[in-house]
């Protein structure tokens, strides 16, 4: 099942106990392919997410790199005997005479799939999935006040302070600032050594006056110390449920995968899949 419900364009899941099968994107009351703007089963962040608990997985550039669709279905017609058919599916963009050579990766529906619509679609749904989705995440949190399932979409926002030389600097025992990048005449949140100090990095917000193109600080806690400028960048994505799982310390363990969505909350893949105009077809 697991393995033919993607053709179906669903997930096979474990729910309360139970197998089930679900929608693999998100869907109306009518059955039909929601292109409006999704709405998260709950909001996680860094003051939910437990401490040290996140993480993220980036999928295999193998598992990233582009591909033409073909996929295989019967076609089938009264008094007549079922022939195999191949729907070819591909961006519009890609481009045969590059010499890069895009890969063809061929699909094997004929056991079930007699209709060319599905064929098609599926098709252009294997195309967006491998054109979007990065990542996957898991964290733990507490069960209070949680509802949820695989299945389920979430939002999650969380705050990274990335390391970068050119945020490095130093301070002098009077105060001068030397740093790669220009400092301008406000506070800065830095994290810092004293040398000689027998403390570890401290952070602290160091206060920068700049005169005749140079920069000093009158803190002498900042006096023959380098330092290093915290850069924080927020980062807000909806992803899928999983894996959700009560741990045996009484934490939630959720296991989810990236489900990309506009500046409007809308499903990628579901807007990609729903405009023919992104696509070529080639029935065989």
């Amino acid at each position: 099942i697991s393995s033919l419900a993607p053709s179906f364009l669903c997930d096979f899941t474990l729910k309360n106990g139970k197998f089930s099968l679900i929608p693999a994107i998100p869907i109306t009351a009518a059955g039909n392919i929601q292109t409006t703007a999704l709405t998260p089963s709950q909001v996680f962040t860094d003051g939910n997410i437990l401490e040290g608990s996140y993480s993220i997985s980036y999928l295999n550039i193998q598992d990233r790199q582009p591909f033409i669709a073909a996929v295989r279905y019967r076609h089938e017609a009264k008094n007549q005997l079922p022939e195999e058919r191949v729907e070819i599916v591909r961006y519009k963009d890609f481009d045969d005479d590059s010499g890069a050579g895009v890969a063809v990766e061929t699909f094997d529906l004929t056991a079930f799939c007699t209709d060319q619509s599905h064929a098609r679609l599926f098709g252009k749904f294997a195309l967006a999935v491998r054109a979007v989705i990065t990542h996957t995440i898991s964290f733990k949190t507490t069960p209070y006040g949680l509802n949820l399932a695989p299945g389920d979409y979430i939002k999650v926002t969380t705050e990274a302070s990335p390391y970068s030389v050119a945020n490095n600097g130093t301070v002098s025992s009077d105060g001068t600032i030397t740093s790669v990048d220009t400092m301008t005449s406000r506070n800065y949140s830095v994290t810092y050594y004293q040398t000689g100090s027998e403390t570890d990095v401290e952070t602290g917000t160091m206060t920068v006056s700049v005169s005749n193109d140079v920069a000093k600080t009158s803190q002498s806690k900042f006096y023959n110390s380098f330092f290093s400028v915290i850069s924080s960048t927020n980062s807000s994505n909806f992803y899928k449920i999983q894996e959700i799982t009560l741990e045996e310390d009484c934490t939630v363990s959720i296991n989810a995968i990236e489900f990309p969505c506009d500046s409007e909350n809308k499903s990628l893949i579901s807007s990609i899949i729903t405009n023919d105009d992104k696509y070529e077809f080639n029935p065989r």
